[in-house]
């Protein structure tokens, strides 16, 4: 396996995630128990939560199999090994099973519940992103997610009540919501486009230059708690490692969202004449040197660029002494502006650190019921990395340069067989020379020490029942996984009479 730096986005060879890699993972690392208790939501038997939900499985060669379906966790896992999916998407639960759907006429398969569902894609935060675009993040961006998981998590719970909410890594560069209560699984179309509309505050396309518009709702309390939490992470994220306000690509996209266009023409040359004093180039000519320097020189310019000081003298990043400027200089205006004007230095403030910061959501993914969308604990095939579960306690620590590989997992799994098997060499050898012990005192003081390497002897052949993934580092996900799986409540009957048919 290629080792890749701690901060490089780039994907692994492709040959990493082979046919072979898929059936070793799929036999030795997914976890099919506890996945088909999280869907079956019942301990008491197979439900229809299961029965006759759809799958979907990505074979070889891009060919897509829809309507797929299963009665027991065997028949799953069976079909799973047969058909080594380079993807699984889970779908709604039908009031028949999936793949019965080309034995009935068009109309008569019906989606009935499915969990309500968010993707937050950093494709979506292009716009605003200094330090990559496209399909590559790095630990710089990957705040976003953070702040995107914490301020839905905490919406959800607090304003819809749903408090089971499924937080995964998509793979690669983004992150994926299952809300699993009951109530939210059952939610209609019109139920679930409206709970998307109520979280939307960043709207508009490539041509909105002001995407957040407050107006009236300035006082809400979703508002109010997403800026305090949009806060906390505004000057860590935009203003320090984004470095917004360093270059003009970036203060312009800030600049324009002023009230007033001369505010912004103020600050413009302002900051281009104190660019030329100190030096500082183009964004473009930064980043060519960095594609031109070694490793260490880049890690190097990575430990500058976190301190983000552009002078000795300076404590702070420059962007965080420009963004004080503006702060300043609209309370200072604001002060001062005439009754005719309508605008608010605070309302534009707290405009534009949501326009920042605030979670940007595809619509389309969490509005339709029958919408499919990829299984955690899938491969990416363009990474090879696992789609694992972030727990809310991880929000803030998760690290997705550190999520491991298939091939990563076989490696880790050879390691510690490999340190078993070492340490089984050394007892042995141990026991070998005891017996060898002629002198009948040093052999009487040689039992104890014989009864305990038949200890360790003993100890080892134990390890050698631990199940594979027990062995690498997936197993913490694992464990995350089972936690939220086993905390979810039984389904209620009550609910459940709507699924009669």
């Amino acid at each position: 396996m290629v080792q890749q730096p701690p901060n490089s986005t780039q994907s692994p060879d492709l040959s990493e995630v082979s046919p072979l890699h898929m059936d070793q993972f799929y036999r030795r690392f997914f976890p099919f128990p506890m996945y088909y208790k999280w869907l079956n939501y019942s301990s008491q038997g197979v439900s229809k939560n299961i029965k006759n939900r759809e799958f979907s499985f990505t074979i070889q060669n891009d060919i897509y199999i829809r309507y797929q379906s299963f009665n027991s966790e065997e028949d799953f896992k069976r079909d799973v090994i047969q058909k080594c999916p380079n993807k699984i998407d889970i779908g709604a639960v039908y009031n028949i099973a999936p793949k019965l759907a080309k034995t009935v006429h068009a109309g008569v398969m019906k989606p009935l519940e499915k969990e309500l569902v968010f993707d937050i894609d950093m494709t979506d935060y292009d716009e605003i992103r200094t330090c990559c675009s496209g399909g590559d993040i790095c630990k710089k961006c990957w705040g976003w997610m953070s702040v995107a998981m914490k301020i839905l998590d905490v919406t959800l719970k607090e304003d819809f009540g749903f408090k089971n909410n499924l937080f995964v890594y998509s793979g690669r560069r983004g992150v994926h919501c299952w809300v699993c209560d009951e109530r939210a699984r059952l939610l209609d179309n019109s139920a679930r486009k409206a709970i998307v509309g109520y979280l939307t505050l960043i709207k508009g396309g490539a041509q909105q230059i002001r995407k957040v518009i407050l107006g009236d709702g300035k006082g809400h309390p979703h508002v109010q708690r997403s800026l305090k939490i949009a806060n906390k992470y505004f000057k860590s994220i935009v203003l320090e490692s984004q470095d917004i306000l360093k270059y003009p690509s970036g203060w312009n996209k800030i600049l324009e969202l002023l009230p007033n266009p001369e505010f912004g023409k103020h600050f413009d040359k302002l900051w281009t004449k104190e660019n030329n004093k100190l030096g500082i180039t183009s964004i473009k000519e930064e980043k060519k040197l960095s594609e031109n320097s070694s490793d260490d020189e880049i890690e190097k310019m990575d430990v500058d660029s976190s301190d983000n000081s552009y002078s000795k003298n300076s404590r702070k990043s420059i962007s965080v002494e420009r963004w004080e400027q503006l702060e300043k200089y609209l309370k200072d205006k604001n002060s001062k502006k005439s009754k005719e004007s309508k605008w608010s230095s605070n309302t534009v403030l707290s405009e534009i650190i949501l326009q920042f910061t605030y979670p940007r959501l595809d619509e389309n993914v969490s509005t339709h019921l029958n919408h499919l969308l990829k299984s955690p604990f899938c491969i990416h095939p363009k990474t090879g990395k696992v789609c694992v579960p972030i727990a809310a306690h991880e929000f803030d620590k998760f690290d997705p340069m550190r999520v491991p590989t298939v091939q990563q997992l076989l490696n880790e799994v050879d390691s510690y067989d490999a340190s078993i098997s070492l340490e089984k060499k050394i007892v042995s050898d141990s026991a070998n020379s005891q017996k060898e012990h002629k002198d009948s005192s040093v052999i009487g003081e040689g039992k104890e020490e014989i009864m305990q390497t038949e200890q360790v002897m003993s100890s080892n052949s134990a390890q050698d029942s631990i199940p594979d993934v027990e062995k690498t580092s997936l197993k913490k996900y694992i464990r995350s996984f089972e936690t939220f799986v086993n905390r979810i409540p039984e389904l209620d009957a009550k609910l459940q009479d709507k699924l009669s048919f």
